[in-house]
């Protein structure tokens, strides 16, 4: 199933399954007017096309105790490049690391506890190169979904 292939029942099964991952077939299948084998159906296909590619829990981090977040730019040279995003693979607190283009190489979204926890993971991503630090302070746009 290639994208372009997607019609608006598939569409509306998307919103439904991000809107609630956990909502039932029967619920899905109410939502957009189908049967629930028939969402079944639809949505095994949209997991083996890629489309779908997991299916995950949405915590609030500051209720398990990590204050800190930020976002941290990093220029890193090309040679560094491979050791860097291993690096950041196996940070257990980086969330979510992206290759930009532009000035900065990557950015990543990180989690700490407390300041000096930021403080010492920033002191580690120095090796790989420069480093420019936003702090969150809150969050304006939830997560929300394409369709």
């Amino acid at each position: 199933m290639e994208i372009k292939s997607l019609d608006q029942t598939d569409l509306k099964i998307l919103h439904a399954l991000q809107e609630n991952a956990r909502a039932s077939f029967a619920e899905i299948a109410k939502q957009v007017g189908l049967t629930a084998p028939a969402v079944t159906e639809r949505i095994r296909k949209l997991e083996h096309a890629g489309v779908i590619t997991g299916y995950r829990t949405e915590l609030d981090l500051r209720q398990l105790g990590f204050d800190v977040q930020a976002l941290i730019l990093i220029e890193v040279t090309y040679k560094d490049e491979q050791a860097f995003m291993r690096y950041a693979g196996e940070k257990q607190e980086v969330l979510e690391c992206h290759h930009l283009l532009g000035q900065s190489a990557f950015s990543l979204k990180v989690c700490v506890k407390k300041m000096l926890d930021l403080e010492a993971l920033i002191r580690e991503l120095m090796k790989f190169g420069q480093t420019t630090t936003h702090i969150l302070l809150s969050e304006v746009v939830p997560r929300r979904s394409v369709f």
